[in-house]
C-alpha cells in the first residue's frame, strides 16, 4: 500500500522517470565530492573514504583521497584500479556480473538513461522534483543474489545519496556534495 502511495505521489506531483532522466541528463556539474561509509558485517568498524567522482564523454572516474589515495576509472567494460604505490590492475566488468551490473547503474544514473535501468530493476520513484527518492530492486539473476535494493535521494538533477543494501546485510552509504 506504501509502494502505491509514493508511485500515486510521485505522478500526481507530475514527477516521471523520464523526467528525471531528463533531470540528470541536465546537470550543470560533472564532478561531485563524495564520503563513503561501508558497512561489512565480518569488520567491527565501518570503512570510511573521501573523494571526489567525475563522469565525462562515459568515463567514470572515481578519485579516493582519504584514507588512502586511489583511482577507479571506468571505461566500457575496464575497470582501471590504482593504488597509492601507482600500481594499476585491470578487471574486465563483463566477467564479473555483479561489477558489471553496479557499472551499468553507475553509468546509467550519471548519465540520465533510465533504459538500463529499467532492463535491470524494477524502479519505484517517489517524491517530487525538489527532493526525490528512486528504489532499484534488482530483477533477477545475479545482481538480485547479492542486492537487495539500490536507494537513491536527489533534488532536480543532482543525486545527494546512493544507499546500496546487499542481501547479506551489508551496506554502502554514498554522500554527495555538488561543487
Amino acid at each position: 500500500m506504501l509502494v502505491l502511495a509514493c508511485a500515486t505521489s510521485a505522478a500526481a506531483s507530475g514527477w516521471t522517470l523520464d523526467e528525471l532522466a531528463a533531470a540528470l541528463q541536465g546537470r550543470t556539474s560533472d564532478q561531485v565530492r563524495y564520503t563513503e561509509r561501508r558497512d561489512i558485517s565480518y569488520l567491527s568498524q565501518p570503512l570510511f573514504s573521501e573523494g571526489v567522482m567525475r563522469f565525462e564523454d562515459g568515463v567514470l572516474l572515481k578519485n579516493v583521497t582519504a584514507p588512502d589515495p586511489e583511482t577507479f576509472e571506468v571505461r566500457g567494460d575496464q575497470v582501471i584500479h590504482t593504488d597509492a604505490d601507482k600500481t594499476e590492475t585491470r578487471f574486465d566488468s563483463g566477467r564479473n556480473p555483479m561489477l558489471r551490473g553496479l557499472v551499468v547503474t553507475l553509468r546509467a544514473i550519471l548519465g540520465g538513461d533510465m533504459a538500463p535501468l529499467r532492463d535491470l530493476f524494477d524502479l519505484e520513484l517517489s517524491g517530487d522534483e525538489n527532493a526525490w527518492q528512486l528504489a532499484m530492486t534488482p530483477r533477477e539473476g545475479v545482481l538480485r543474489d547479492y542486492l537487495r535494493v539500490i536507494a537513491l535521494d536527489g533534488r532536480s538533477g543532482d543525486v545527494r545519496q546512493i544507499r546500496i543494501d546487499e542481501r547479506n546485510g551489508d551496506k554502502t552509504v554514498i554522500q554527495i556534495e555538488h561543487e
